[in-house]
């Protein structure tokens, strides 16, 4: 499996990105040469019960030449990364401890952060039953003038025979990318 997570805005959820393959290893895909770049990953696992709870959670993975880099990522609970019975390689490591109480984490090269939602979202409003999916409107999660995910991202892709190019060309408005393009599912 050599897939593509890029350019997302994943929020307050009860898991952020879950690669899982079988934890008997036997007739499963191994997932190698996965490039996870580019997203906002943010307040994740709030849900607390059943799940992926991490902002990005790495479960039985024993591909070597997986890429995660440039994601903006903070906030997630139990921690922002998490490594379930997988060697991890490269990138900087990232601190706090996964469930199966391994301290460290799988590796990120160049995580971002900003120190809240108010610095990240220009306007985000929580779905409520007040204010139901319904009313959701995409300003909510339009970077805000400041935040550390405008122009960090990257166009650098896992090796071959990972899938290039691995960043869309256009945000989810259809607005052109610069190069380097901003992280999450819109540009500023």
């Amino acid at each position: 499996m050599n897939d593509v997570i890029t350019n997302n805005t994943i929020f307050n959820n009860g898991g952020g990105i879950a690669l899982t393959e079988c934890s008997d290893n036997i007739g499963c895909n191994v997932m190698d040469y996965m490039n996870i770049s580019n997203n906002v990953v943010v307040n994740n696992g709030v849900a607390g019960t059943g799940g992926q709870h991490f902002g990005i959670n790495f479960y039985h993975v024993r591909g070597l030449h997986n890429v995660v880099q440039n994601n903006l990522i903070y906030g997630n609970l139990p921690s922002d990364y998490a490594h379930h019975d997988v060697t991890c390689i490269a990138g900087t490591p990232i601190s706090g401890t996964d469930a199966n109480g391994t301290a460290g984490g799988c590796p990120s090269t160049n995580p971002k952060s900003d120190p809240s939602i108010a610095a990240t979202f220009v306007n985000f409003q929580s779905d409520t039953n007040s204010a139901p999916t319904s009313n959701y409107n995409p300003a909510n999660y339009q970077l805000k003038l400041g935040s550390n995910a405008i122009n960090q991202g990257t166009t650098s892709c896992a090796a071959s025979p990972g899938i290039s190019p691995c960043t869309p060309a256009t945000d989810f408005s259809g607005k052109t990318r610069p190069n380097p393009p901003s992280i999450g599912a819109y540009e500023p």
